[in-house]
């Protein structure tokens, strides 16, 4: 596939106003970042880059030839912003590439964009309430469905007050039971698909307890996994959706991305345009108005699943999605011929973008 003119531009962009950038790389990074909240459960350890993915992302950052500054922990580096060892100088603007989200509280990850909002700093990515909106599973689900996208029939079972509206699956229905503030599949395994029946109440309970927060139920879809890629501000771009296949099963059937393949990634990607060739332009529209409606900005991810009769149906929403080498951010990429560092350098155009009249 081709180099494209629409991530051209955003390359030349950051290149362009590199001499004018400080780039301020804020992550969590196993065995550097410092936990004193986690879950007793799946950590949220497995939101945060390895050493090795850190290493490759600011070698790459500064192989491409952006200064760079980075912090493992949202709290320095919003002190060192606050004493002014972090500021403005020579002229440069401070660029914040944020991917932490410390802590098992709701609406972490919107921390730093408020932040860097109130201190006028640039940042990638979408603003501290489309974030808070999009992590929260049940009420964004619910906005898509109002606005007419396909979305699986869900209820949500509240922590410590229990069924909202008292509304519950009808009796056999095959639902699937997710955190509805979390991702990396967190609190995600096997044992969470079954065919309901309320004696199984315990389980979600026990769940909602064990995670102290809220669990959303899903009619579970059987069929495809699929993430679709794009970049929405002054222009869109919808990448080619991309298909997640165990072994040399392209369609997971009844199987689940859970916590442990999540973290271990056994998995592959590969082109869903070929195996579906029409239903991915239909997911690729879909993407683009669900992306215009809850103003996502910069990169994001939509998440299908698709049944083999082709019914597809939005089950998770990424404002800030991952961009390791292992990401399907990057498969895409790799598609259209950008090496790991032209990638970065894109998004730091996409970042800029926002900014740059």
């Amino acid at each position: 596939m081709k180099r494209n003119k629409f991530l051209d531009k955003y390359i030349n962009l950051a290149n362009e106003y590199k001499p004018k950038l400080q780039l301020i790389l804020v992550c969590n990074v196993e065995g550097l970042t410092v936990d004193k909240d986690d879950y007793s459960g799946d950590s949220i350890t497995s939101e945060y880059l390895t050493l090795q993915q850190y290493n490759k992302i600011l070698s790459s950052l500064r192989q491409e030839g952006f200064d760079v500054i980075s912090y493992f922990d949202e709290t320095e580096f919003m002190s060192d912003v606050l004493t002014k060892k972090c500021e403005k100088m020579h002229g440069q603007e401070l660029l914040v590439i944020n991917s932490a989200q410390k802590g098992t509280k709701v609406g972490r990850k919107s921390l730093i964009p408020a932040f860097c909002d109130l201190h006028h700093i640039y940042y990638n990515n979408s603003n501290a309430y489309v974030v808070s909106l999009c992590r929260d599973k049940y009420n964004s689900g619910c906005l898509l469905e109002n606005w007419g996208f396909p979305v699986p029939e869900s209820w949500l079972y509240r922590y410590n007050q229990g069924w909202v509206l008292n509304a519950k699956p009808p009796i056999d229905e095959k639902i699937i039971l997710k955190l509805n503030y979390e991702t990396s599949s967190i609190g995600l395994d096997k044992n969470n698909i079954y065919n309901y029946d309320e004696s199984k109440d315990s389980l979600i309970d026990i769940i909602s307890q064990k995670y102290k927060q809220d669990v959303i139920i899903q009619k579970f879809i059987y069929g495809y996994e699929v993430e679709v890629s794009f970049i929405y501000g002054k222009g869109t771009f919808v990448f080619p959706p991309v298909g997640i296949k165990l072994g040399d099963n392209k369609t997971l059937g009844d199987k689940i991305l859970d916590y442990d393949i999540r973290k271990n990634h056994p998995y592959e990607f590969y082109d869903f345009m070929q195996e579906c060739p029409e239903t991915a332009p239909k997911i690729q529209e879909c993407t683009k108005y669900i992306a215009s409606a809850l103003n996502i900005s910069g990169l994001g991810r939509i998440d299908y699943r698709i049944t083999p009769q082709q019914q597809y149906f939005v089950t998770d929403v990424a404002t800030n999605p991952g961009y390791g080498d292992f990401s399907s951010t990057y498969h895409v990429f790799k598609t259209f011929g950008y090496s790991y560092c032209e990638m970065l350098t894109a998004l730091v155009g996409i970042a800029l973008d926002k900014y740059i009249q």
